[in-house]
């Protein structure tokens, strides 16, 4: 009876350890993406494996960039929905003109501004390394240049005055307090 007892010990403490193991070692990362994503910046987790550090980051960098797109897409899309819904006065084909030429001069000028946040972690398996890394777009910036890229446009004065518009502020707001209260965590 000793030695069932004595077994079953063993075994659960070695399930115990090889759950660890099976653990993946950026879960971390992605909790961090989301909360990224809940105070309106675009963030996404991207995974690589290069054979040298340098060409890691800069593989991790360019799979960021790619993925933010379409993370940028939506959020322009939000804002042009909710911006129709409540300036529903203005000719509907011009404001999608105006937001589609606003999503496209963000996409070719704010998607390089991108960066990673923090730092990315790298683990070197045998011969090559493994990494993952946050790429977010910092709220600041994504509003810069959509407010740029909106100044040339009729409904400016419009987009200044609606609820989108506050709305954005107030996620450039939540980000920066939430990078205050988080420095040094990452």
């Amino acid at each position: 009876m000793k030695n069932v007892f004595i077994v079953v010990v063993v075994i659960m403490i070695l399930s115990g350890c090889s759950s660890n193991k099976n653990q993946d070692p950026f879960s971390e990362l992605y909790d961090v993406a989301g909360d990224l994503q809940e105070l309106g910046s675009p963030a996404v987790v991207v995974e690589a494996q290069a054979p040298r550090r340098d060409i890691l980051r800069d593989k991790l960098e360019g799979l960021g960039q790619a993925s933010l797109s379409s993370q940028l897409e939506a959020k322009v899309s939000k804002l042009q929905k909710g911006f129709i819904d409540e300036a529903t006065d203005l000719d509907g084909s011009e404001v999608n003109e105006t937001f589609m030429q606003v999503w496209k001069s963000i996409s070719n000028n704010v998607l390089r501004g991108s960066s990673i946040f923090n730092k990315p972690m790298i683990i070197k398996e045998g011969d090559h390394y493994s990494g993952a890394a946050i790429m977010y777009l910092n709220p600041k910036i994504f509003n810069q240049s959509f407010n740029d890229s909106m100044h040339g446009h009729k409904e400016y004065t419009r987009w200044r005055s609606s609820e989108a518009f506050k709305e954005l502020e107030k996620e450039e707001q939540k980000f920066d307090d939430y990078k205050a209260k988080n420095e040094g965590k990452w």
